[in-house]
């Protein structure tokens, strides 16, 4: 199994995708991904997956998930919205740090 995981700047928000070699999932257990209490192991509570999202939710974030069907892999997207203001001495300083 291979995970990539890229970061980049898109219109004013920050995207992290997750993107893995793993066993994928079919569009209907995409439906029920977030869903607390849904899990694919007989052995989990199902509050993960939910408990993801509520946290990238209550940072005004996004979540999801999509797979082209078992055996695929799966892509995972995460989305927060950036305050450009606070960026400028970073951007501006150039080698991605602030300015001490």
């Amino acid at each position: 199994k291979n995970i990539a995981i890229s970061a980049y700047a898109y219109t004013s928000r920050l995207i992290i995708q997750v993107k893995d070699t793993g066993e994928g999932f079919d569009s209907s257990t995409a439906e029920q991904l977030f869903e607390k209490g849904f899990s694919t192991k007989q052995s989990s509570s199902g509050l993960g997956l939910y408990n993801c999202m509520s946290i990238v939710e209550s940072h005004e974030g996004t979540i999801n998930m999509s797979s082209d069907g078992r055996g695929m892999g799966a892509l995972t997207t995460i989305s927060f919205k950036l305050d450009t203001t606070e960026l400028a001495p970073v951007l501006k300083n150039g080698n991605g740090m602030p300015h001490a």
